[in-house]
């Protein structure tokens, strides 16, 4: 990474991080934050350079050594002059039990035998130079504080002080919006691998992250507190008295809050399962509450569970714990045997037979489904509607003077992590809702939008070649629908990002949504929420399960090529042939001498018969493209060794900058698993076994018809283990 950036360019980022502090959030800066800026500011150079060295770095605790970097001409005079006015210090001097964890773990284990060694009596040595790292550490906890502080090594490592490191973490808090550690998000954008906003994104007021310096400091202790309760050791150890914890202040800070009582549940339960009940039944979270009712139920307090239900029932906090309640009372209360995620799936779609070639990616077997049977379909579960919603307010979410990003790292628009977008919005998003009622300007707004920006950084949603066209399938779904599902997502954005069926399209009796389950799948709360969400506000949406079965109506194409050579990095196709196979019929054929623009091996001449000068005046593949596709539309790619030929076939569309997708099958593994066992699977010893013809073998045309003459007769033994009883 250096390499490709200036000498002190970590320092030249510290500075912009600074600029942008005192000129846009300077509201948010105490007199400590000042004084800390102008302290820095006095600082020499090199005393800069490494104090932004000491942040950067992933361990707080630093070998002395390790800082000789060779932009700095007198990094020891600078690091001397720092521990002098306290802006470092050793582990020596500072080390407490809070760091005794992280010091440790910094070490290794060469380090921690040194210390052992050094400051334990003989008498309790008793630990193998040969134990784990793990082991060494145990025993160096085990020695008293004094005892690790007097040993030698303390003094070989420094780190930040502490009322610096302090004032460093709310800083970057402040800028980031979140607990980075380090500035190395500059450092990838100068590189070009972190893509940020573009400056008209980024808000040019003074727009504050947080309403006031208390807001920030309180969101910045539940932040920091909520990472170190993802740790359950530590969590008992040191949060025990959660009634010491402040009141949050602000939205920000009361969010981090309530997932931070909820953390602290999750670590207590199993010792404190009533203290834990106690507290997630009073804590305003959905999985607090949803717990609560579970741990309550498994406690035997049945009623007290009921209740709680019931009461979740009359105000929950979100619909997917609605819904956990409704199917809790039934059962519990009830009597109903079947939750409602199975009834769901017991009032399925009819059965549809989907080729085994596309496990892995069974949707777009059923979309190859619906367009063989008339429907324009498409795939775009999550994306497709986040990208609705952010194209149709795109002003509004990255624009607006309220609104855009407070730095140009923000990952999402500053009113949607607030939860403020309707209601500081409401105006305009009544307005642009309005188009609605003439869905074509609506469609049109969408158009003109993904124009404009197409490609601009987003976290909201990711763009690609094909999302204009899911998008205009998607715009032709009953306009009331779409204007009430936008306006729940400009409410609560967060509620409606996961969970959307996976298929959307359009066919003679209007537009549909699908969840596709393939045998075994379950159907997850979060989907079967926003199934009865698009139901109830007026959109057409089905569950459908699939068999993996042959279906008569899919076609197939039966590829062979022939090449320079094995690898196709550097190797090129010399000729190419298809054979299309439909109701179990070859329908049609096609093979073409293609020029590799490199010479033939005379090798590979000997064995395929294609020579330099066949292949002189042959086209390029590049020319024979629009020929090929048109015959492997909606169709599954079938070889013998199938990696090869499907290989070196996407390798030609890399090369034009294209993408080549397509659901495969392997006469070789099917021949394998579906006719008797042979000692050898070539494509010559199979059609010698089953009296296939294949003359000319290594031509592309050959080899293909007596694949597909061999695939049909595996077919016909893949149809009957279908049907057998």
């Amino acid at each position: 990474m250096r390499a490709n950036l200036p000498d002190f360019y970590y320092l030249t980022h510290f500075h912009e991080f600074l600029s942008h502090l005192k000129t846009k959030s300077a509201d948010l800066l105490r007199e400590t934050d000042r004084t800390f800026l102008n302290a820095f500011q006095a600082l020499a150079k090199e005393q800069q350079a490494l104090v932004v060295r000491l942040v950067n770095r992933s361990q707080p605790w630093v070998r002395r050594a390790s800082l000789n970097y060779s932009e700095l001409t007198n990094w020891k005079g600078a690091l001397s002059v720092l521990e002098q006015q306290q802006w470092v210090v050793t582990a020596s001097a500072t080390l407490t039990s809070s760091k005794l964890q992280s010091f440790l773990h910094t070490l290794t284990k060469a380090e921690l035998q040194r210390i052992y060694v050094e400051v334990s009596s003989s008498n309790s040595r008793n630990l193998p130079f040969s134990a784990a790292k793990a082991h060494w550490i145990a025993a160096c906890q085990a020695l008293t504080l004094n005892q690790l502080q007097s040993a030698a090594i303390t003094s070989e490592f420094v780190a930040l002080a502490d009322p610096v490191a302090a004032r460093i973490r709310y800083l970057l808090f402040i800028y980031f919006g979140r607990t980075e550690t380090d500035f190395k998000q500059f450092s990838l954008r100068d590189l070009g691998i972190r893509p940020t906003h573009e400056e008209a994104h980024v808000n040019s007021e003074s727009l504050l992250r947080f309403e006031t310096i208390e807001a920030a400091e309180s969101a910045l202790y539940y932040s920091e507190l909520r990472q170190q309760l993802a740790d359950s050791t530590l969590a008992l150890a040191a949060f025990d008295d959660i009634d010491t914890w402040p009141t949050p202040i602000g939205p920000r800070a009361e969010r981090l809050a309530l997932s931070c009582r909820f953390r602290w549940g999750e670590a207590i339960k199993d010792s404190d399962p009533a203290l834990a009940c106690d507290v997630w039944e009073a804590t305003a979270h959905p999985k607090a509450q949803e717990q609560a009712v579970r741990l309550l139920y498994q406690c035997g307090e049945q009623e007290r569970a009921i209740a709680l239900a019931e009461a979740i029932i009359r105000d929950p906090l979100d619909d997917s714990l609605a819904l956990f309640a409704e199917d809790f009372v039934a059962r519990k209360v009830g009597g109903k045997r079947t939750s409602i995620l199975t009834d769901l799936l017991r009032d399925a779609l009819p059965e549809i037979p989907v080729d085994e070639a596309y496990r892995g990616n069974v949707e777009q077997g059923v979309v190859a489904w619906h367009e063989r049977h008339g429907a324009h379909c498409f795939h775009g579960e999550n994306n497709v509607w986040r990208a609705l919603f952010a194209l149709y307010f795109w002003s509004e979410l990255m624009e607006s003077p309220q609104g855009g990003f407070v730095s140009e790292f923000d990952r999402t628009p500053r009113l949607l992590q607030t939860g403020e977008f309707y209601a500081v919005m409401q105006t305009e998003i009544e307005q642009q809702l309005q188009y609605f009622s003439q869905s074509q300007q609506a469609f049109r707004h969408i158009q003109k939008q993904f124009t404009v920006h197409y490609g601009r950084v987003t976290n909201l949603f990711h763009w690609h070649s094909d999302l204009l066209r899911q998008l205009t399938v998607l715009m032709q779904a009953p306009a009331p629908a779409l204007e009430n599902h936008l306006r729940a997502m400009c409410k609560d954005y967060f509620a409606f990002t996961d969970g959307y069926p996976d298929l959307l399209g359009k066919r003679a009796n209007g537009f549909f949504l699908e969840e596709v389950k393939a045998p075994g799948d379950q159907l997850r709360r979060n989907q079967a929420r926003m199934i009865q969400h698009l139901r109830a506000i007026g959109f057409t949406v089905g569950i459908r399960p699939i068999l993996w079965q042959i279906d008569s109506e899919q076609p197939y194409v039966v590829i062979d090529v022939e090449t320079t050579g094995g690898g196709r990095d550097y190797h090129r196709i010399t000729e190419v042939a298809v054979v299309r196979i439909e109701q179990g019929e070859i329908v049609a054929q096609w093979s073409q001498l293609i020029n590799p623009e490199r010479r033939i091996p005379h090798a590979i001449t000997q064995l395929t018969g294609i020579s330099n000068e066949m292949v002189a005046d042959a086209p390029l593949f590049a020319e024979q493209v629009d020929t090929f596709l048109a015959l492997c539309e909606g169709a599954i790619f079938v070889a013998h060794n199938v990696n090869f030929d499907y290989g070196f076939i996407r390798r030609e569309f890399e090369r034009l900058g294209r993408t080549f997708r397509m659901p495969k099958l392997c006469t070789v593994q099917l021949a394998r698993k579906h006719l008797a066992k042979l000692s050898s699977y070539r494509l010559s010893a199979l059609c010698e076994a089953y009296d296939i013809d294949l003359t000319n073998h290594h031509r592309a045309l050959a080899d293909a018809r007596a694949t597909a003459e061999l695939f049909l007769l595996i077919q016909s033994h893949r149809l009957g283990s279908q049907t057998a009883p």
